[in-house]
């Protein structure tokens, strides 16, 4: 039996050769986010039964809410500062450039901005951040093997993409840190994030909505905890390792029997 897996959430095109690698050449598809998996029982015609949804899995003991103080020490991070995050591929469709315009706002003159990756847009983002004066605030932590301590210094995780999405790896893992999150509802981040119980969500490329989420954060330590505290029990409970294998496992007894 064959098992085809679609991970990216961006349209794929009608044509036959796509109907057939999806269709009579495989099995079962499984993608990542039922946008995902709606898109190609719409586009490619696909029987619904024989396309599924199965969260990539992550590993809940490692990505795990630390000792905040300790991963900024660490880091070389300011203790006392407001420290948003965000973890991405440095692409335009991933929204770093309205999150580096939401900083030069004065409700956040305070907040400390990480960005970790890199890609295309680096070196558009870093003349932005440099016309806005805010080369001390922003911390270009570049490409790192281990995001964990990262993300653990952080008061905030922001994934503000443009673009439709799969299920973002690093979102979930900001989850599963317990951190609060505030990202847009583009492809299957909605079946991820709850907005105003798991996370904040934001129209795509709104920057002052962007802001009000990340004031209303930074001023709200109950409410924050709050998200950060229901983030990581949704990610122990449907995001883990064990869950996708379970998953993946029944795709495959089905295959075989």
């Amino acid at each position: 039996g064959v098992v085809r897996t679609r991970h990216l959430g961006f349209q794929v095109a009608g044509g036959l050769l796509n109907r057939w690698l999806y269709g009579r050449a495989a099995d079962y598809v499984v993608t990542t986010g039922e946008a995902t998996r709606s898109m190609l029982i719409q586009t490619l015609h696909l029987n619904p039964q024989r396309v599924v949804s199965v969260p990539t899995g992550i590993d809940v003991t490692r990505y795990r809410p630390g000792d905040r103080n300790a991963a900024r020490s660490a880091l070389g991070l300011e203790p006392g500062a407001f420290i948003i995050g965000i973890v991405a591929t440095l692409r335009s469709g991933k929204g770093h450039r309205f999150l580096v315009s939401a900083l030069a706002d004065p409700k956040l003159a305070q907040a400390i901005l990480i960005i970790v990756g890199d890609g295309p847009q680096e070196r558009s983002l870093r003349k932005r951040v440099a016309e806005l004066d805010l080369t001390k605030r922003v911390v270009f932590a570049g490409r790192q093997p281990d995001v964990v301590p990262w993300l653990q210094a952080c008061d905030a995780f922001v994934l503000p993409s443009t673009a439709i999405e799969g299920a973002p790896q690093a979102l979930m893992q900001a989850m599963a840190c317990g951190l609060p999150v505030v990202t847009t509802p583009m492809g299957a981040i909605p079946e991820l994030v709850q907005d105003g119980v798991t996370g904040l969500f934001v129209p795509p490329g709104d920057t002052q909505e962007l802001v009000e989420a990340l004031y209303r954060i930074q001023r709200d330590k109950i409410f924050a905890a709050g998200l950060g505290n229901a983030a990581r029990k949704f990610a122990e409970t449907k995001c883990t390792m064990t869950a996708m294998l379970d998953s993946m496992e029944n795709i495959f007894l089905k295959i075989s029997s």
